[in-house]
């Protein structure tokens, strides 16, 4: 990992937890929360995660019954005061960061892949939305066997955009049917 002038110590911790959250303005996980934050060499998780826990209990971070951490008011209001104790690197450095795990966690959001058995035998459902309004693609295809399904919701978690775009390009190509 680089340097970015981060001491490391629990008050920086506990600062570029606030920027972080304060710049990202939607609850995260504790994955994504720590991708963002442990981004200096001179990081330390345990540093982190005591200092994660001391915001919940001052006020500054909320944290949701499904595990997302939200900064609150009070907390917003801090890390408004203290956002120049960060070096100017590490706050590029920690928006650069903050934007790339948003960018994944909106797109995983739109992402719907699931192996369903029924009576009828395995298939792989799977959806893709722009997260607004209803699906662009909700399909459901046949899978011989659950390992076959689980393939094919893993090709569409990574490729899912890439698979709609062929889909539109069947239908809409230039090149029709015989005799069309």
């Amino acid at each position: 990992m680089p340097r970015y002038g981060f001491s490391g110590d629990k008050p920086d911790t506990k600062f570029l937890i606030l920027f972080v959250l304060r710049d990202v303005q939607s609850p995260v996980n504790l994955a994504a929360l720590t991708e963002m934050v442990l981004i200096d060499d001179n990081a330390d998780y345990f540093v982190f995660t005591d200092a994660v826990t001391e915001l919940i209990s001052s006020g500054h971070l909320s944290k949701s019954e499904d595990g997302l951490f939200s900064i609150t008011p009070k907390g917003a209001e801090a890390a408004q005061l203290v956002e120049n104790e960060l070096s100017v690197s590490l706050r590029r450095a920690a928006a650069a960061a903050a934007a790339t795990v948003c960018d994944r966690l909106r797109r995983e959001g739109c992402i719907r892949a699931d192996v369903v058995t029924t009576d009828d035998g395995v298939f792989a459902h799977l959806v893709l939305s722009d997260g607004v309004s209803s699906p662009l693609l909700d399909l459901t295809l046949y899978a011989g066997t659950a390992e076959q399904a689980k393939l094919l919701t893993k090709r569409f978690h990574q490729s899912a955009e890439t698979i709609y775009g062929a889909v539109l390009d069947a239908f809409f190509s230039t090149a029709g049917p015989p005799g069309e």
